[in-house]
């Protein structure tokens, strides 16, 4: 068998290996009153929930998600029952004869949510917000949407569950190995040492494989325990495409008082997630949406209102930008309006309002840092910006129809926003991250941690980053394949950790080698571990405290362009300008902040439904602000989605003198949005 790291779940194959099938509801919402199958050949192997040894259940920070769906369903597609054997075609045979009757019930919707669907609220208020509505000189007020964006992985997800000397080991692609051996372990009821995980190559996946292959890799691990043989369970391409997590839909509207000035003195903000059938990443999205949907601005007064709701579609994943990218999406959009209602031009009105020193987030939340001066105006240097959004308004104004000519119309938005690092809940701190670097005799280093790279960035940055301080040759460096039988517990590969911590921490263990290598005989060990600060903590009763230890600031500038004919939208340019503290690898980050600029355009303008891709890429400058040598080091996979979808929609509304609240921007919507005005 090849080795996991080389090979696509799909591709791995073991000898005497079984196959693996779930059987899945074929209703929104409901319940199951009977199940009925044709005789069952002796080769195949059936496996009902009932059977499930252990817990059946896949648990993420105090969520749970059921494996099966004993009776009532939640979803189409929740897993009813699985089966297994040695020949697929007779496998799906079998599942087509499965009868399974049922009761069905209304699915529950993201609008006008039932009590009953609230999964999770908070509610705050800082300062006077009353106060301030009642003294406005102005009040704008905004709703805004955003879609379920799906990734289109070109690998689907899968797991193969097989037996090492008594011991039981998967292989799936996962952002979070350890996860994976928790859930499994306790699915069968057995201790954590006698089950591995061995991760396999994957696309790039965007925080969209963080709980998700762990309830594959439980279900597979069943049936490999059942049957005692090796079994893969691969989902078809259709079963990826309806079920694997998506970014969540949000709702979120927004009052703002202004002054004479046109500053705000107080918002009032309403704001609703769709979690899907289980609020698996519930909490954690809440809060960051919360946080984000003020903007990067001072805070003053605000009233915030915030509702996790549970739906009957599959649940969501994390997804980058998790809660984030939809706040700041809102915030900045709102924003723009409010600067073009006021009659300011955006980048004056957001440089004047931007969070300053001393300043306080949303509803009284600590910034970690604060966004460097020069953040806005080196963007709007970059993109000429204030000729650009000066031209296109006088040709807006003086254009009578949209279909006066046949010629492009153009637009520029300009938004920025922060991220942080990790997840705010905190439910990682239970465990510690750890990193183990040893320097062997030979003069060859090995960094062993369960950080999942699967673009090769963060990879990269490991080993050029010790390479620099250890004085070794590049390629006398290797970073072990994540394994949990070999590899200490590193957390999860997502919201930016494999840069911000686990890169500190192996660069922390190749400094203490440095101090070591000359006063002890080889090979030296070093394990660094890394809990977050208690001081400050987040506190998301009150909603605040300290939410990020460290912020990463980030301001973009996109150029688009409508055809008055088809209404299709194109991309001119995009200018992007990144605070993120120190950069353990230049070109990598660059790397990173491009892929997510490609994949925030995707989400502005094909979302979920659409195979479409973009055929060519626009024009692309990033400027990285901070490259000092020493101090923090912030992560940047995040900065393109809070910040160019917001920038991208006010483009395409200057262009057509249309406001527009929604992602995607399709050319139905600027049709029917023409068509209304």
């Amino acid at each position: 068998m090849a080795l996991p790291g080389d090979s696509f779940v799909g591709d791995l194959t073991v000898e005497g290996m079984l196959h693996g099938v779930v059987v899945r509801a074929a209703i929104d919402r409901g319940e199951i009153l009977s199940i009925s199958y044709p005789k069952i050949p002796k080769e195949i192997r059936l496996f009902f929930p009932e059977e499930v040894s252990g817990e059946g259940a896949v648990s993420l920070f105090a969520q749970k998600l059921p494996l099966f769906a004993e009776r009532a369903v939640a979803y189409r597609g929740e897993p009813v029952m699985l089966l297994c054997g040695p020949d697929e075609r007779r496998l799906a045979e079998v599942v087509r004869q499965i009868e399974v009757r049922y009761r069905t019930d209304s699915p529950l919707t993201f609008v006008h949510p039932a009590e009953s669907q609230i999964a999770e609220r908070r509610e705050v208020v800082f300062g006077a917000p009353e106060r301030a509505f009642d003294d406005a000189f102005q009040i704008v007020e905004g709703e805004y949407t955003t879609c379920p964006q799906e990734y289109p992985a070109s690998d689907p997800p899968g797991a193969l569950a097989t037996f090492e000397d008594e011991r039981l080991v998967v292989y799936c692609p996962t952002q979070w190995p350890y996860h994976v051996r928790n859930v499994v372990a306790s699915v069968l009821g057995l201790p954590r040492k006698q089950v591995g995980v061995r991760v396999t190559r994957m696309s790039p996946p965007k925080d969209s494989r963080i709980w998700f292959p762990s309830m594959i890799a439980a279900q597979c691990a069943l049936l490999a325990w059942k049957s005692r043989r090796p079994v893969r369970l691969l989902l078809s391409y259709a079963e990826a495409a309806a079920l694997q997590p998506r970014r969540a839909p949000s709702r979120i509207a927004i009052r703002s008082a202004l002054d004479r000035d046109g500053n705000p003195t107080a918002h009032d903000i309403d704001l609703s997630v769709d979690c899907g059938a289980a609020p698996m990443m519930g909490e954690e999205l809440l809060e960051r949406a919360l946080l984000a949907a003020t903007g990067p601005y001072q805070s003053t007064a605000y009233r915030l209102r915030g509702r996790l709701v549970m739906t009957s579609v599959p649940p969501m994943d994390a997804f980058q930008g998790l809660g984030l990218a939809q706040g700041f999406f809102a915030a900045e959009t709102h924003a723009s309006r409010i600067a073009e209602l006021t009659q300011t031009d955006p980048f004056t009105w957001k440089e004047r309002n931007l969070i300053r020193r001393n300043g306080l987030l949303s509803g009284g939340a600590l910034p970690a840092n604060y966004p460097p001066s020069g953040l806005l105006e080196r963007t709007v240097e970059l993109s000429d910006f204030t000729r650009k959004y000066a031209a296109y308004e006088m040709l807006k104004k003086r254009r009578e129809s949209i279909r006066e000519g046949r010629s492009p119309l153009r637009g520029i938005g300009l938004a920025a926003a922060y991220q942080g690092a990790g997840f705010i809940t905190r439910s990682d701190e239970q465990e510690p991250a750890t990193v183990v670097v040893r320097l062997e005799a030979s003069g060859s280093l090995y960094i062993l941690t369960s950080g999942v790279s699967a673009s090769g960035e963060a990879r990269s940055a490991w080993s050029e980053n010790a390479a620099r301080i250890l004085g070794i040759e590049p390629k006398r460096i290797f970073v072990n394949a994540p394994d949990t039988f070999l590899v200490p517990n590193s957390g999860p590969s997502a919201l930016s950790r494999n840069i911000t911590i686990i890169g500190e921490l192996v660069e922390r263990a190749c400094e203490t080698i440095v101090r070591r290598r000359f006063r002890a005989a080889l090979p030296i060990e070093v394990k660094k571990s890394a809990t977050l600060p208690r001081a400050n903590r987040w506190n998301p009763e009150e909603h605040a405290g300290l939410p990020f230890d460290r912020l990463s600031w980030a301001a973009a500038a996109v150029e688009a362009e409508v055809d008055p004919v088809t209404f299709e939208t194109s991309v001119r340019g995009i200018w992007m300008t990144v605070s993120s503290g120190r950069v353990l690898l230049e070109s990598a980050a660059r790397r990173v902040i491009e892929n997510g600029i490609v994949h925030a355009l995707w989400w502005c303008s094909f979302c979920h439904g659409s195979r479409r891709s973009l055929h060519e890429l626009p024009p692309i400058a990033i400027e990285l602000l901070s490259a000092a040598q020493k101090g923090w080091v912030g992560g940047v996979e995040e900065l393109a989605a809070c910040v160019v979808p917001s920038a991208y929609v006010s483009a395409v509304a200057q262009a057509t003198g249309r406001y527009f609240d929604a992602l995607p921007i399709t050319p139905e919507l600027i049709h029917r949005y023409t068509e209304e005005s």
